[in-house]
């Protein structure tokens, strides 16, 4: 039999299913309501910083100060949203179909290893990259007011995806060796969060003397110094470290989609 490569049938019927869920909507809807509170809180605590009292309010400085702030909240959310969204989305994408009997139907047929791997996990990412999307629009709200910078918006996004994909990638490789959904997820979770505070760790272990400084490459490794970086300190990172960081996580993806590809 030759085998097939592609998201093939198992991708249209997983994504006309996801299409009818009201969950994915009003996922997205929560996304974005969440976004825009976040700028509400954070024009608030400017407002109450003393900028909509004086009379340089609408001085280019300060709202560009306040777009910076913007960019703050909104990159917080999104990272961190699209964290715990992405393995959510998939955890359960081979352990339910295994327990349901539905997956032993499959394999039965002339659908390839890969055409069921590479399916599930393109029905799963799709709506995630669709959650990432609805953000595009508030960024270019943040836009308007300046401050905000092109190059930082376009990481934002691009380290977005790359959080994405390997949360999906991580989350189905892990399905498929577990037996319930909560199981993926708190192996998941942990995984992420070692990942997030690796750099802390090391960091305060090296302010003790225990150990050297971290370098530079396993700083931008971590995708919330990577994308407060243009601002925090600017001029460290680039458009190759974007490219490097979203390189590498797909490749790593790529290798535990291939793993759970007997």
């Amino acid at each position: 039999m030759r085998k097939h490569w592609g998201t093939g049938p198992v991708f249209a019927y997983e994504s006309m299913l996801n299409a009818r869920r009201w969950q994915v909507y009003a996922g997205r809807s929560v996304f974005v309501l969440l976004v825009l509170c976040g700028l509400v809180i954070v024009w608030v605590a400017r407002t109450r910083l003393g900028f909509g009292t004086s009379p340089t309010w609408a001085v280019y400085e300060q709202m560009a100060k306040l777009g910076e702030w913007f960019f703050y909240a909104m990159a917080g959310i999104q990272v961190s949203l699209v964290i715990l969204a992405a393995p959510a989305s998939t955890a359960g994408s081979i352990c339910m179909d295994r327990a349901r009997g539905t997956l032993a139907h499959m394999m039965v047929t002339d659908l390839s290893d890969a055409e069921i791997v590479l399916g599930k996990l393109g029905a799963r990412l799709a709506p995630i990259m669709g959650l990432i999307a609805c953000g595009v629009p508030v960024a270019a709200l943040v836009t308007l007011l300046g401050g905000v910078d092109f190059g930082a918006i376009v990481g934002l996004f691009v380290v977005s995806v790359s959080v994405a994909v390997i949360g999906c990638a991580l989350s189905l490789t892990i399905s498929v060796w577990a037996a319930k959904t909560h199981d993926v997820l708190m192996a998941v979770y942990m995984i992420v969060g070692l990942w997030l505070l690796a750099l802390p760790i090391w960091g305060g272990l090296s302010a003790s003397g225990k150990l050297r400084a971290p370098p530079g490459w396993f700083a931008k490794a971590n995708p919330y110094l990577l994308v407060f970086a243009p601002y925090v300190n600017p001029g460290t990172v680039g458009v190759r470290d974007y490219a490097l960081f979203a390189g590498a996580v797909l490749l790593i993806s790529a290798a535990l989609v291939v793993v759970v590809m007997p």
